[in-house]
């Protein structure tokens, strides 16, 4: 049974990365090497203890990078394809690489979406905020620990 969950949440994942375009597949350029990556497989639990989700995350290698050679800028290698073995496959055939793609939201713009589909969103600048969103229990659970 959790075998095919997590096949299940990996399937899900590589979908989300699909569909957010986190990155697009290159010529690997000479003189460079392509980074690995590998699954995070956590279990979330409920209050009680029992299984709450299964949760894949796929994580860049960047340890395995040298500053001046492999990259010249720094970039959290996170993250957060279709069928991320297929890419993989085929960049080793074409000597290809998935080079991952800058995010374009605001780096002071924090968001939480809800399982029920709703998003709380907190947005910082110098000493000002702004809380919008339209998970109003989310909102004031989030003011709360403002306060404090």
């Amino acid at each position: 049974m959790a075998i095919l969950e997590w096949k299940n949440v990996v399937l899900g994942e590589m979908q989300a990365l699909n569909q957010n375009e986190t990155w697009a597949v290159e010529d690997l350029l000479r003189g460079k090497r392509s980074m690995g990556c590998r699954w995070v497989f956590t279990i979330k639990y409920k209050f009680d203890g029992s299984i709450d989700r299964y949760k894949a995350c796929l994580m860049a290698k960047g340890f395995t990078q040298t500053y001046g050679i492999d990259y010249l800028e720094t970039f959290a290698p996170v993250s957060r394809k279709k069928c991320i073995w297929i890419y993989l496959r085929a960049s080793k055939e074409t000597n290809q690489v998935c080079r991952l793609k800058k995010s374009q939201l605001d780096q002071t713009m924090f968001y939480k979406h809800s399982k029920d589909e709703k998003v709380t969103i907190l947005i910082v600048y110098v000493d000002d905020m702004i809380l919008t969103g339209d998970n109003v229990a989310e909102m004031e659970a989030l003011k709360k620990i403002i306060a404090k």
